[in-house]
């Protein structure tokens, strides 16, 4: 969770500077913006309702599952900010959206 976390950071640090240099910003830009602050406030809630010292085992991080073998809720939730941000992704510029779409593959290894 905490490179999903560095990614919208890293996301809306990269529109932080691009507003600063040009003054503005797209409409698709500004809506990724709220996109990425809605993710953050969810992932942030997500990793404070999980408690630190429950999800990690040296340094990684710890899928609970239930007495049937299924992933926790935050998991569930992970997965359905994966998709939707999956899906918002087909708005962005090309390049964004590589970006992106990338980085999703990456997380779901």
């Amino acid at each position: 969770m905490h490179k999903l976390i560095d990614f919208v950071c890293d996301e809306m640090d990269d529109l932080e500077r691009k507003a600063d240099k040009e003054g503005k910003l797209s409409m698709a830009e500004v809506q990724y913006l709220d996109t990425l602050a809605h993710t953050k406030k969810n992932l942030l809630t997500a990793d404070a309702m999980e408690g630190k010292s429950e999800r990690y085992y040296n340094g990684s991080y710890a899928r609970k599952r239930d007495s049937m073998g299924r992933y926790s809720r935050a998991e569930d939730e992970m997965r359905s900010m994966m998709d939707e941000m999956r899906d918002m992704a087909d708005d962005l510029p090309q390049d964004k959206r590589n970006k992106v779409h990338s980085f999703l593959r990456e997380m779901e290894r």
